[in-house]
């Protein structure tokens, strides 16, 4: 892919009904400079409060994706009655996309 433009976004933000707010993860630099382009995919497990007691980077695309994702994934905040009923409980599988805007 090509490089990226000035209206490329600099970050990302998750947003989900079962997140008590949405979250914001940055971009990395370099790689949207160079257009890199990709995915992460992600399981968040909470506790009954809502609070993140683990996670795992199930699949990327990119190394340098998956670090931005572990870097902001401390910044998760659940609602823990959205999860109560997940299977299994308390846990939720997503993909992160990140894309560069093009011209």
């Amino acid at each position: 892919r090509g490089r990226a433009n000035a209206s490329a976004p600099s970050s990302v933000v998750v947003d989900r009904p079962w997140l008590a707010a949405p979250v914001e993860i940055f971009y990395p630099h370099q790689l949207l400079i160079d257009g890199t382009e990709g995915h992460v995919v992600v399981r968040l497990r909470t506790n009954a409060l809502g609070e993140l007691v683990g996670f795992e980077v199930l699949e990327s695309t990119h190394p340098g994706l998956a670090a931005a994702v572990r870097s902001s994934v401390g910044r998760f905040r659940f609602v823990p009655e959205a999860l109560a009923d997940a299977d299994p409980p308390y846990t939720k599988t997503i993909q992160v996309n990140f894309v560069v805007a093009e011209d």
